[in-house]
């Protein structure tokens, strides 16, 4: 700023002395002559005015950055960071039924609002993590004794954390790594308003248990995925005799005599392909000895 002060010295006084030493040009030049170069000068000056007060908003404008940069990183920097690694998110179904049947008795035209679903995730630091599912299914839940088809779940409650690139360890509550709709399983996955038989009776979407378990990739084609875990506990008399889904416990009290073991491999090489087999096996499913259930192996494969 202290440079363009000067220049507007100098240049005034350079010129005013060439006006005042120079008799030649007093005498050749005519008043309206001089006028012009007045004229001229003060135009000058009036535009080196007006840039030395656009330098000095500028320069205000820029030392107020500055300051502004300065408080965001001493007060709350680290806050803004953290906040950003905790997520929140949902899903909710709401099914409208009406399907008639050559016997009365059996038309159904019903409307529910199956499942309300909240994921709530955290990540610790760069290699570790939480994640979590609270779901309310048919939205009303009774106090103890009612007697409503409303349940509230937690489907998924697990720490992973990554052991080096492309390898990944878990423990807590998870989803086993079998069928198409088991780990991802929100609407726009299947098609219709319900779930289709095999993947909620065979393999019973949805179906968690507790355990640890490891999952990786190899190469660009390829991933897998193993899982030791909580078993089921199949009945085997009654109208749902061996029928897979009534022997999930939801890690609720569950009986833990005989666990299970699972591992998949699946091939996602094709943009918008993914083949996949499934093996699954527990050492009781009904966790009783002598029942006619020793053990069992569930086996899966599908490609989408």
């Amino acid at each position: 700023m202290s440079i363009i002060h000067r220049s507007i010295r100098l240049l005034c006084a350079a010129m005013l002395i060439g006006v005042l030493t120079s008799p030649t040009i007093y005498a050749q030049d005519s008043n309206a002559a001089l006028l012009a170069k007045l004229e001229s000068m003060q135009q000058q000056i009036d535009e080196l005015r007006q840039q030395l007060a656009q330098t000095q908003t500028q320069t205000v404008e820029t030392d107020a950055k500055v300051e502004a940069v300065a408080d965001v990183i001493e007060s709350g920097t680290p806050q803004v960071t953290e906040a950003s690694k905790t997520t929140i998110g949902g899903y909710g179904e709401l099914h409208y039924n009406n399907l008639s049947a050559n016997d009365p008795s059996l038309d159904v035209e019903s409307i529910d609002f199956h499942r309300f679903v909240l994921f709530f995730g955290h990540e610790f630091n760069d290699k570790t993590r939480f994640y979590s599912e609270v779901e309310i299914e048919h939205a009303y839940v009774a106090d103890s004794g009612g007697d409503t088809p409303g349940e509230v779940e937690v489907e998924q409650a697990f720490v992973e954390f990554d052991l080096r690139p492309g390898l990944h360890a878990k423990a807590g509550i998870f989803l086993i790594p079998i069928g198409i709709l088991n780990e991802t399983h929100e609407p726009p996955t299947f098609y219709g308003v319900e779930r289709n038989d095999v993947e909620s009776v065979i393999v019973p979407s949805t179906w968690w248990e507790a355990g640890a378990g490891m999952n990786g990739r190899l190469g660009d084609d390829w991933d897998w995925a193993v899982a030791a875990s909580s078993g089921l506990q199949m009945p085997t008399t009654g109208s749902n005799a061996f029928r897979v889904r009534s022997g999930r416990q939801k890690v609720a009290k569950a009986s833990a005599s005989d666990g299970a073991i699972t591992g998949r491999l699946r091939y996602m090489g094709i943009p918008g392909l993914q083949a996949a087999l499934t093996m699954h096996y527990q050492f009781d499913p009904s966790q009783i000895a002598n029942d006619g259930l020793d053990d069992g192996t569930l086996v899966e494969a599908h490609i989408d």
